[in-house]
């Protein structure tokens, strides 16, 4: 189990230099979309991520080994989205705004999302350098997971803490559904384009 207060005591992170590379686990985001996707883990199918409708409001995020579905993801549009994870909350839909996804601001005015988990509160935070942190919600600077974007050099990944595999659900579907809230967001205010790209 993640201990959180370990992870903190324990880890060299920073927000300027994250923790030790080597260390971490990388799952490669195959195209730069969170609807239909798959994540690869040492270059094989590690995490499917597929939206079963035009208007992208139903998404599915299957383990690509086992086949087993993980995250269901409900986007409504007269009621609170609903998130539901086999393995983490008793296998029930969550509503985002109330129970999950509780938005707020950091400190510097940056947005932030609130979960509850088995193993304490955490917060999706935007970045100016990674786009997106998960961090515990009593260490803000100390992300156990972040984007990387893509560079020359580098692919567009995930990188995760290691010894937290049970967790990476709830990274991929929490990412997987912010982050198509916030590009349907842009798409708006900048009057057009494609949310999923």
């Amino acid at each position: 189990m993640f201990d959180q207060d370990h992870y903190l005591n324990d880890t060299a992170a920073s927000q300027a230099t994250l923790v030790n590379p080597q260390e971490n686990v990388k799952l490669i985001i195959t195209k730069a979309s969170a609807l239909n996707n798959v994540l690869l883990l040492n270059g094989r199918p590690r995490f499917i991520i597929s939206t079963t409708d035009i208007a992208g409001s139903k998404t599915l995020i299957t383990d690509a080994r086992t086949k087993e579905l993980l995250v269901k993801i409900n986007r409504r549009s007269l009621f609170a989205d609903e998130i539901k994870f086999t393995h983490h909350n008793q296998g029930k839909a969550v509503k985002a705004g109330k129970e999950w996804f509780i938005e707020g601001k950091m400190p510097d005015g940056m947005r932030k999302w609130t979960i509850n988990t088995s193993e304490g509160r955490f917060l999706w935070r935007l970045d100016p350098k990674t786009r997106w942190a998960l961090c515990p919600e009593n260490a803000p600077d100390q992300p156990i997971a972040w984007l990387q974007l893509p560079t020359q050099d580098k692919p567009y990944a995930f990188v995760i803490s290691p010894g937290i595999e049970h967790f990476w659900d709830l990274i991929v579907g929490g990412w997987s559904y912010i982050d198509q809230v916030i590009k349907l967001e842009e798409r708006m205010v900048g009057g057009g384009g494609d949310a999923s790209v």
